[in-house]
C-alpha cells in the first residue's frame, strides 16, 4: 500500500499546486492530498502516514485525526508547535532549516537601512508633503554584533561585509564563521554588545535564550545602538526593550517577531515613535515552494526507500 501525504496550507502562501507538481514529477509511490482549509485538512488527514504544514499551523486536533502519522515535515526552520503536541507514537519530524538565508537577510538589511536613515518619519513627512532634510548615518563603516551564529548569520555577514561593515557574533559552539571577524561564547559578549552599533537577534527558542535579551543586557549595548531582532520573540524581553528606547538609550529597533503573534492590538509596541515592526514575513518569499522542495523531495524518496538514516534536518 503506498504511503499518503498530505500538504497543508491554511496561510493562502498559494504554493500547494507547486509542491504537488514537484512530487508528482518524481514519479513516487505516495498518494498526495492537500488542504487550505483546517476543515478540509482534518478531512484528509486519517488516511495520510506523512503531513507537510507549516510549524504554526499545526495544532492538537489535526494529530489526533491522524492515527497512522509516521512523518512530519515542518516546511518551516522552527518546529516549536510540533514537537510541544502529544502523540499516542512519536513520529519522525524534520524541518526546512538552511533555506531561509537570503530573505532572512534582506529583511534585516531593510529594518538596519530604515532605523539608520530614519525611513519612518521619512514617510510621515511625504504624507504631509512636508520636506525635511537630515545627516544620513551610514552602513559604512559600523559594527554589527550577531547573536546566534547559524546558515543566516553567515548570509547576512556576507551581504554586511559587502556594505562595508565589520560583523562579530555570539555562538555557544562556533568560533569561526565566514564574513566574521570574530565569534565570542555568551559569556564575553558583553564587551562586544559594548563596541556594536547593531544588534541582531537570531538566536533559536529556547529555554536557555528565553528573554535573553533583557535589562541587563540592553544596558551594556552601546548608547544610540540599534537591535534588530527577526528570529523569536520570547528571546527579546519587550518591555525592557520599551524602556530602553523610551529612555534613548538605544536609539531605535526592529522586531519582525513577537511574544505573542498575531500583535495585539493593544500592545504598547504599536505606539513607539521608536519602534519598527513587521508582521513576521522575515522567512517569506516569492520563491518559498522552490527553496522548501530540495529537502522535502530528498526525505520523501529517503523515507519512502526505508532509509530514514538518509534523511536531512531531522529534528531529535
Amino acid at each position: 500500500m503506498s504511503k499518503g501525504l498530505l500538504l497543508v496550507d491554511l496561510f493562502s502562501h498559494g504554493d500547494l499546486q507547486v509542491y504537488v507538481d514537484a512530487i508528482r514529477g518524481e514519479k513516487l509511490a505516495l498518494q498526495v492530498e492537500t488542504a487550505d482549509t483546517r476543515p478540509d485538512a482534518l478531512t484528509k488527514a486519517r488516511d495520510c502516514s506523512i503531513l507537510a504544514i507549516l510549524d504554526p499551523a499545526i495544532d492538537q486536533t489535526l494529530i489526533d485525526h491522524m492515527p497512522r502519522l509516521e512523518w512530519i515535515h515542518a516546511l518551516t526552520s522552527g518546529t516549536n508547535r510540533i514537537t510541544s503536541l502529544r502523540y499516542a507514537r512519536r513520529p519522525l519530524i524534520s524541518n526546512s532549516s538552511g533555506i531561509h538565508g537570503p530573505q532572512m537577510a534582506e529583511l534585516t538589511l531593510l529594518h538596519m537601512l530604515s532605523a539608520a536613515r530614519d525611513f519612518p518619519k521619512m514617510l510621515v513627512n511625504a504624507a504631509a508633503a512636508r520636506w525635511q532634510r537630515w545627516p544620513q548615518m551610514l552602513l559604512a563603516g559600523k559594527r554589527v554584533l550577531i547573536l546566534g551564529v547559524g546558515k543566516i548569520a553567515e548570509a547576512l555577514a556576507v551581504r554586511c561585509t559587502a556594505l562595508e561593515m565589520t560583523v562579530v557574533g555570539m555562538s555557544g559552539s562556533r568560533t569561526e564563521a565566514p564574513g566574521f571577524e570574530c565569534i565570542v561564547p555568551r559569556e564575553q559578549v558583553g564587551m562586544q554588545a559594548r563596541e556594536a552599533d547593531f544588534v541582531v537577534v537570531l538566536l533559536p527558542y529556547d529555554p536557555a535564550n528565553h528573554l535573553f535579551v533583557n535589562e541587563a543586557f540592553l544596558q551594556q549595548m552601546k548608547q544610540g545602538a540599534i537591535l534588530i531582532g527577526v528570529s523569536r520573540g520570547q528571546v527579546v524581553d519587550e518591555q525592557a526593550l520599551l524602556r530602553a528606547l523610551e529612555s534613548g538609550h538605544l536609539r531605535h529597533a526592529g522586531l519582525d517577531v513577537f511574544a505573542v503573534e498575531p500583535l495585539p492590538a493593544n500592545s504598547p509596541l504599536w505606539k513607539s515613535p521608536h519602534l519598527t515592526l513587521t508582521p513576521h514575513v522575515g522567512g517569506m518569499s516569492d520563491r518559498y515552494a522552490l527553496q522548501a522542495l530540495p529537502i522535502l523531495l530528498h526525505n520523501l524518496k529517503a523515507f519512502l526507500g526505508g532509509q530514514p538514516g538518509e534523511m536531512l534536518n531531522r529534528v531529535p
